[in-house]
């Protein structure tokens, strides 16, 4: 499977930075993933690949501690990313068929990359709505510290 192998994988396909990279997962727009995902599994509607980073992860890296916050291999991580965007197509099967033994913060990673890939954060705005609502209740405490 993708993960499992840690090589190359598609033999030096271009990476996110290289020009000749054409995006088919990594480095796309939620909205643009969506769209290749039903073009291929006519009109699915959840995003399979991240459903199965997350349930894989949910089963096998639950008891791994840092599993967001700590890293993993980049030759491990660049690979298994271009493996994946060149197989675009069996992305969430390729995961789904990843053994239990592979280290979970390689999937992390993946998860992460894959968002720090997207043009657009999908966090942006979400974030910045939490921020608003932070500051305006900090704002409220002052004053009525102030009263």
């Amino acid at each position: 499977t993708a993960a499992a192998a840690g090589g190359d994988g598609d033999g030096g396909a271009p990476s996110l930075g290289d020009p000749a990279y054409v995006p088919n997962l990594f480095g796309l727009s939620l909205t643009e993933m969506l769209g290749k995902q039903q073009e291929f599994y006519s009109g699915t509607g959840s995003l399979l690949f991240l459903q199965a980073c997350f349930d894989w992860l949910r089963v096998h890296g639950a008891d791994v501690d840092g599993i967001f916050r700590q890293s993993c291999l980049a030759t491990h991580l660049d690979a298994l990313r271009r493996y994946l965007d060149a197989n675009h197509k069996r992305a969430h099967l390729e995961i789904r068929e990843t053994p239990a033994d592979v280290d979970a913060h390689l999937i992390a990673c993946l998860v992460k990359s894959l968002f720090a890939s997207m043009p657009v954060s999908p966090f942006k705005h979400t974030f910045g709505a939490l921020t608003d609502a932070v500051r305006e209740y900090a704002a409220a405490v002052d004053a009525a510290d102030d009263d």
